[in-house]
C-alpha cells in the first residue's frame, strides 16, 4: 500500500481512519480460492480431488461485489474449471507443513512483520518450499527481487517460525496452473532483506505521504470519497 499510495497507507496505517473496505469481486473471488485451496492441502493427499474441492469450494464461495447473478456463476464456473486443471496436474505435491496460516514476529516495539503465507511444505525433491497462490489473470514469469516486498517478508517469517530459510519460493498462478519458482541462496536472502530494510526505513523517513492518484481509485481505495486530493478536484 505505501508503494502504491502514501496518502492511502497514511489513512489506514498512520491516521486509523477505520472505513469499511469496498465489496470486490475480485477479492471476493481471491479470498473463496485462497480459503478452498487451504482446506483442499490439509486432507490427506488421497482426498485432494477435484470432486473434493467443489463441495469446499460452495462452502467458502462469497458472493460480496458481483454485478448480477449471471456474473457470479460465471465467475463461479471458472474457479471450479481452476480447480479441475490444478487437480488434474498438480505443480505442488510433497508433505504439508502448514496451509494458510497467519505468522507475525515483533522485532520492535515499533516493527510486527506479519503475513498470510497461503502454503509450506517440503517438495518431492525434499526441499522446504514456499507457496504462494495467484488467482487473478496477471502473471509473470520470474519472480521480481527489486520490487517484491512480499518475498523477504515470507523468507524472515519462516526462518522466525521453523529456524530455517526455505530452499525454494514458489507462486502458483491458478488460473493458468503454471507455477514459477525462485531457489533461495544466499544471494537472494541478502538482496532481499536489504530491499526490506530499505522500504522500512523509506516509510520512517517519511514526512509528506503525497497521494498517487488512478482512475481505478473509485472502484478500489475505500477512502476515495473522504480523499483529500478528489475533493480538491471535484
Amino acid at each position: 500500500m505505501f508503494k502504491n499510495c502514501k496518502k492511502k497507507f497514511k489513512y489506514k496505517y498512520i491516521d486509523k481512519i477505520n472505513i469499511t473496505p469496498i465489496k470486490s469481486h475480485y477479492l471476493s473471488f481471491g479470498t473463496s480460492l485462497h480459503n478452498t485451496l487451504a482446506e483442499l492441502n490439509k486432507l490427506p493427499i488421497e482426498l485432494q480431488t477435484y470432486e473434493s474441492s467443489v463441495p469446499i469450494l460452495e462452502k467458502h464461495w462469497i458472493s460480496e461485489g458481483y454485478e448480477s447473478d449471471e456474473d457470479e456463476l460465471s465467475y463461479l464456473l471458472q474457479a471450479k474449471e481452476m480447480l479441475e486443471n490444478y487437480c488434474a496436474d498438480r505443480k505442488d505435491l510433497g508433505r504439508i507443513i502448514f496451509s494458510e496460516e497467519m505468522i507475525k514476529h515483533y522485532l520492535s516495539k515499533n516493527l510486527t512483520l506479519c503475513g498470510k503465507i497461503d502454503k509450506v511444505y517440503v517438495s518431492e525433491n525434499e526441499k522446504i518450499e514456499i507457496l504462494d497462490f495467484k488467482t487473478g489473470n496477471s502473471f509473470s514469469p520470474f519472480i521480481d527481487l527489486r520490487e517484491d516486498i512480499q518475498l523477504p517478508i515470507y523468507l524472515l517469517l519462516l526462518k522466525y517460525k521453523l529456524g530455517v530459510f526455505p530452499s525454494i519460493i514458489s507462486y502458483y498462478y491458478i488460473s493458468i496452473n503454471q507455477k514459477v519458482s525462485l531457489e533461495v541462496t544466499k544471494e537472494v536472502i541478502d538482496y532481499s532483506l536489504l530491499q526490506l530494510k530499505n522500504i522500512i526505513s523509506e516509510i520512517n523517513l517519511e514526512t509528506q505521504f503525497p497521494f498517487t492518484p488512478t482512475t481505478r481509485c473509485n472502484k478500489f481505495c475505500e477512502y476515495y470519497s473522504s480523499c483529500e486530493y478528489y475533493k480538491n478536484i471535484n
